[in-house]
């Protein structure tokens, strides 16, 4: 049996390579994430050579509660305004004080007149 940190989930499960990231999440087994640790290196050789391991997720006593809302936004592709900076980084501003566009490229704007709200009644809901 595995004793790791991880992402989420809650129990003890028999898990393999696929099952493993969709129940505690993937930022759990990758080595550059908070929740890595020498417990996980093992674990993720074990799974590498296709093996079956028992998981139990720690939860350290210092966590915060758990979320009882979720949020959604949309994110939208749409054309940004580029703003001319001054050397150190900030935004150059006119006369009127308002940022200098000096003209725009593709990115991404969260779509803030919809957002989706789901309330959380216990663990499972996640």
């Amino acid at each position: 049996m595995f004793f790791l940190f991880a992402q989420r989930g809650n129990g003890k499960f028999l898990v393999d390579g696929n099952t493993s990231q969709l129940i505690f999440g993937s930022s759990t087994f990758d080595p550059r994430s908070d929740y890595f640790n020498h417990a996980t290196l093992f674990a993720n050789e074990s799974i590498a050579q296709a093996n079956s391991i028992m998981v139990k997720r720690l939860i350290p006593t210092d966590a915060g509660p758990m979320s009882n809302v979720v949020v959604w936004l949309d994110v939208l592709v749409t054309m940004v305004d580029l703003y001319q900076r001054n050397p150190d980084g900030s935004i150059t501003l006119d006369s009127m004080g308002d940022p200098t566009i000096v003209g725009s490229a593709p990115g991404l704007k969260p779509n803030l007149s919809k957002p989706i709200v789901r309330q959380l009644s216990n663990r499972n809901d996640w």
